[in-house]
């Protein structure tokens, strides 16, 4: 669009946005700041795997750690990561990102399980028709995005 000013954002820090738990990560800290055990229990994971993360986050930029003397350690979101997420057109990628890894691991535990030979033979018809109406609906978003995305409407 001519006049808007649209945020410059690195490859690094696309590459940390590809990542579910990460974006969820980014949506909670836009309430308040966080500690990592804080997050461990909000998201329900391990504190080791929050810590990798945050550790991605904040080398591209989009979080920063805030130590106020006392032994806690607290994480923030940065200037630019605040403007990520309040770009619609950012949060409609995320969004898709979001979507699109939940899917493709679906499919996978969906192929992994039902693709395997039942033992009266054959395979569960209903899943693999299923899952085939999964991968079309998906491939149907991809290419409305990419539409959307080539007529520079995202």
């Amino acid at each position: 669009m001519a006049g808007s000013k649209e945020t410059e954002i690195p490859v690094r820090t696309l590459k940390a946005l590809d990542n579910g738990t990460r974006v969820e990560i980014l949506k909670t800290l836009a309430k308040r700041r966080y500690t990592i055990s804080e997050l461990s229990k909000i998201l329900g994971t391990h504190k080791q795997l929050v810590y990798y993360h945050m550790k991605v986050l904040e080398s591209s930029g989009l979080v920063r750690r805030v130590e106020n003397g006392r032994k806690w350690i607290y994480y923030e979101l940065t200037d630019l990561s605040r403007k990520i997420l309040s770009s619609w057109k950012i949060r409609i990628i995320l969004s898709f990102l979001a979507a699109y890894t939940s899917f493709t691991v679906l499919l996978k535990e969906a192929l992994k399980n039902d693709l395997e030979p039942k033992p009266l033979g054959g395979y569960d018809l209903f899943s693999i028709i299923f899952t085939a109406i999964l991968l079309i609906l998906a491939i149907a978003v991809l290419l409305q995005f990419l539409v959307l995305w080539w007529r520079r409407e995202i």
